[in-house]
């Protein structure tokens, strides 16, 4: 029997969508639902599905269920649906899992800290450096931002580590909304 494994570094709103997906596919299949393996992020891929749905004597008529329980439940699931014994399985627990930050995304933002003080208000890092959103994976967030702060943003990321590549704003800006859904979090 295969350990319980909820990815918590993931984006939560991808978290909830499987934990949703899971209860309703409990219900559908009971005691016939074996497995629910669902990649860190929707965007991670294994035969061109982020979950896998391992059913006792699967079926097509379970696939169309499965495909529509997957609609119900939201954020971008699209399943795989297999009989017990696949080697989905394997391939799917063996899924390569993206490169975290190592606490690069830490001493950026304690970096920008110390050279923006009360004007820095938000510094929000994706889950994995090669995420992105707008071409970035790490979101600033000033007070009144200018140029020349969008420069010394850049400096300090140099200094920071080498894979960070910052998206500056200005408060109340949109970016914060779209880098939250794909999993962002504050640092």
């Amino acid at each position: 029997m295969f350990p319980i494994i909820i990815e918590m570094q993931g984006p939560e709103i991808w978290r909830e969508s499987v934990l949703k997906f899971t209860r309703k596919l409990r219900e559908v299949f009971g005691d016939r639902l074996l497995r629910v393996i669902a990649l860190p992020s929707p965007d991670d891929q294994v035969y061109e599905s982020n979950v896998l749905v391992v059913l006792r004597k699967a079926s097509l008529d379970d696939v169309s269920k499965v495909v529509e329980v997957a609609v119900e439940s939201g954020e971008r699931i699209n399943p795989l649906v297999v009989d017990e014994g696949d080697e989905a399985v394997m391939k799917f627990l063996a899924a390569p899992m993206k490169e975290g930050w190592e606490g690069e995304d830490l001493r950026f933002a304690e970096n920008l800290r110390r050279a923006f003080g009360d004007r820095l208000l938000r510094v929000i890092a994706l889950p994995s450096p090669d995420d992105q959103v707008y071409e970035s994976n790490v979101l600033v967030v000033l007070r009144k931002a200018s140029l020349d702060d969008v420069s010394k943003v850049v400096e300090v990321a140099v200094e920071s580590g080498e894979r960070i590549n910052p998206l500056v704003v200005d408060e109340g800006d949109e970016a914060v909304m779209k880098f939250l859904a794909a999993g962002g979090r504050d640092v």
